[in-house]
């Protein structure tokens, strides 16, 4: 094994995180840190304050944090530093690589071995924290250069391809995340090509595609990037074509009009151009 190679990953994932979070554990570790009880009283109505039926009754809880919230991530944080940032730093830090962004995590060690007992010692850590592990996508993975295997971490899927003559370890926007953005799309054009004025619509539309360059625009990921834009872009063209009886574009007027009015700004087309394509030369 070449020097500084870690090629045994294990991927993370947790069974519905943010709803499992036990309230009495969680208001300990913040206790250690917080002093003023006022602030923490303010934390624990927070917690037990976001769960209505469906009849709009508050519901009593002592597990979760209420999700769509700003605290809700910071404190699922402050929880998962004491659950693996801090145990892995003590117990397997050398020589191994842990890289986490909220409840996502991946974990890089230069031995098998060493890897499967983080496996064992990871399941029964979290449960002592009561979280649970999805063991479905808990896996160990051997990522080198002679098989194909991947691993997925905050959308992007990881993988050694090839590049000309050389093999790299190469980025791709995950599939189930294209998918799910194509129809969310497709889904929220469809509902609302009646609802705002063709401004509107254009400019929500705009912003859209924008953040999805602006996430997964990286260089090796133009084939997935120039994939969603089409998907949009064809999905704008049969909604609007929908929006009254009569027929609003031909495909060359459409075309005319992203043209005229661009779905993107004018640095993401240098990066798109960069990525080697044209987002103007959109085909049917």
């Amino acid at each position: 094994m070449a020097k500084g190679q870690r090629p045994n990953v294990v991927e993370i994932d947790f069974s519905n995180f943010f709803n499992t979070i036990p309230h009495k554990k969680l208001m300990r570790i913040l206790s250690q840190r917080i002093k003023d009880n006022r602030f923490k009283g303010l934390i624990g109505r927070f917690l037990v304050g976001g769960l209505i039926n469906q009849e709009g009754e508050n519901l009593p809880s002592e597990i979760g944090t209420p999700q769509g919230s700003i605290m809700s991530p910071i404190l699922a944080n402050i929880y998962l530093d004491v659950v693996i940032d801090q145990w892995f730093k003590k117990e397997w830090k050398f020589h191994n690589v842990m890289v986490r962004y909220a409840d996502d995590g991946v974990f890089f060690f230069k031995k098998e071995d060493d890897a499967k007992r983080f496996m064992i010692d990871l399941k029964s850590r979290v449960e002592s924290f009561q979280l649970k592990l999805n063991e479905e996508k808990t896996k160990i993975i051997i990522l080198n250069k002679k098989n194909h295997e991947q691993f997925n971490f905050l959308g992007f899927t990881f993988y050694w391809g090839k590049q000309g003559s050389r093999t790299i370890l190469k980025v791709k926007t995950q599939k189930e995340k294209l998918i799910k953005g194509i129809q969310e799309f497709y889904h929220w054009i469809k509902k609302i090509r009646n609802q705002k004025k063709l401004e509107e619509i254009w400019s929500l539309a705009k912003s859209k595609i924008r953040g999805h360059v602006n996430y997964y625009g990286y260089w090796m990921n133009a084939l997935k990037i120039r994939h969603f834009y089409w998907e949009a872009t064809t999905a704008l063209y049969k909604w609007l074509n929908r929006r009254s009886q009569k027929r609003s574009y031909t495909w060359e007027g459409f075309k005319e009009r992203i043209k005229n009015f661009p779905l993107i700004e004018p640095l993401q087309e240098i990066k798109l151009k960069q990525l080697g394509w044209n987002p103007y030369a959109v085909t049917k």
